[in-house]
């Protein structure tokens, strides 16, 4: 009930609220058609606020059915001792409805429809209310007793090593784990089974709130709960993701805001995984790469240029035109000009990327392609496709002009004398000249 311990923030999270520091959710709270109440003071008069609530209410002369109707409109949300303020509301409301003149049977049918989850201690609740209490069991604040405590260590396994166990009596469940001790509210933060099952119990609480403006006959059991989060404790035992399994609690928040149908589910989850594909494909500009590539052939033919006559240039600039070799070059340092020169020219192959093949963007069966949000999707990827076009094209630039460098290396090596390759070298890159100079002086020695 106090938020000083976070608890109004954990259960926006748990509802799959985006929260500040929560970049995990991405329902946002001016979408959520539930209020989130909290009293900051520990001196706030819950009871008194509920008395005058339930006065409003009352005055209506409502039926039983609409009463439960509202009633299952209230979950609540509490650490520690606020269970014991929890309780004081509870037989408040209790008191009011049997002054108002409500039989026992009816009175405790409508307490049936609270949900109350509790976190860090051992609570006791109103036997009517519908109450769920985690509690870590390292936790010596808790109030665990020592046979809960063996219970869970010998639950343990490899797929429940946290020994999850889950103890009902009638509408109460308290569900145990072993956790890092710390009595706070903070474990439900860590993405994981836990986290998972409260975010799934209360997901199915609020749905069960929605569901309530429709009429209906039948009171919410306990025993449907249960069944939720055993099979979702079944399926993270059976090896499912939890991260996977919160965005599925997220898609049932989604379907109930927005009363969408299976498709626009799908497509929703489809656009999701759609952005992610697109975000790692993120493609570099690459023109500048291009206009590098450009001054470095320049600076090479400029290099070549001075030190080449007038054939030997037209040689290495046309593959087509031919020269006569002065003599055969086999000096010893020969081979290390060459390595050098090659370092000058290394081909670069284009990598083409197709954003559609990568992405495999597949409209959910039931939709038209026609649907504004598939088209929002298709747009998506077409302008990622054209940058991918341009970045491809950029690529195909860089392939050719790196292969007409290879060439004119070639035809360089071919004709021209150790000390006149070490010459062009240096020109072309001055920072090797200690390294070559000598090479360059060489021939000229001898």
């Amino acid at each position: 009930m106090q938020n000083n311990n976070g608890v109004l923030t954990q259960g926006m999270k748990m509802a799959r609220v985006c929260t500040s520091g929560d970049s995990a959710s991405k329902v946002l709270i001016q979408d959520m058609d539930v209020n989130f109440l909290t009293h900051d003071k520990e001196g706030d008069d819950i009871s008194k606020d509920i008395s005058k609530s339930l006065e409003m209410i009352l005055q209506r002369n409502p039926s039983i059915h609409e009463l439960r109707r509202l009633f299952r409109n209230i979950n609540i949300m509490c650490y520690c001792n606020g269970d014991l303020r929890v309780n004081e509301a509870i037989s408040k409301i209790k008191g009011s409805l049997k002054d108002k003149g409500y039989s026992e049977a009816e009175i405790e049918s409508l307490l049936k429809e609270i949900v109350v989850f509790s976190f860090a201690k051992q609570s006791e609740f109103n036997p009517a209310v519908t109450s769920f209490t985690f509690i870590d069991v390292n936790d010596v604040e808790a109030g665990v007793s020592q046979e809960l405590i063996q219970n869970v260590a010998n639950s343990k396994s490899k797929e429940n090593p946290e020994g999850i166990t889950v103890v009902s009596n009638d509408n109460h469940s308290t569900i145990l784990f072993a956790g890092n001790g710390e009595h706070t509210i903070k474990y439900m933060n860590k993405e994981g089974t836990v986290s998972c099952l409260i975010a799934d119990l209360v997901t199915s609480a609020i749905e069960e709130s929605r569901n309530s403006n429709q009429k209906r006959e039948k009171s919410t059991e306990t025993k449907d709960y249960l069944a939720e989060l055993h099979g979702m404790l079944q399926r993270i035992e059976n090896g499912e993701n939890t991260e996977t399994l919160m965005e599925e609690i997220e898609g049932r928040v989604y379907l109930g805001l927005h009363h969408a149908n299976e498709g626009e589910l799908l497509l929703n989850s489809e656009a999701d995984r759609v952005a992610k594909k697109l975000l790692i494909l993120e493609l570099p500009e690459d023109n500048e790469r291009v206009e590098n590539y450009k001054k470095d052939r320049s600076k090479l033919i400029k290099s070549a240029a001075s030190f080449l006559t007038k054939d030997q240039l037209e040689y290495i600039l046309n593959p087509k035109s031919t020269v006569t070799s002065q003599k055969d070059f086999s000096d010893n340092n020969r081979a290390q000009l060459i390595e050098l020169f090659q370092s000058f020219s290394e081909i670069k192959k284009a990598k083409h990327v197709s954003v559609r093949d990568k992405v495999q963007f597949m409209i959910p069966h039931g939709m038209d392609a026609n649907d504004p949000n598939v088209m929002l999707i298709e747009d998506m990827i077409d302008r990622q496709e054209e940058k991918a076009s341009s970045y491809n094209k950029d690529m195909d630039e860089i392939q050719h002009i790196s292969e007409v460098v290879n060439g004119i290396v070639s035809r360089l090596v071919s004709i021209c004398p150790s000390d006149v390759l070490a010459k062009i070298a240096i020109k072309y890159d001055p920072s090797i000249k200690n390294q070559y100079e000598y090479l360059a002086e060489k021939e000229e020695r001898e």
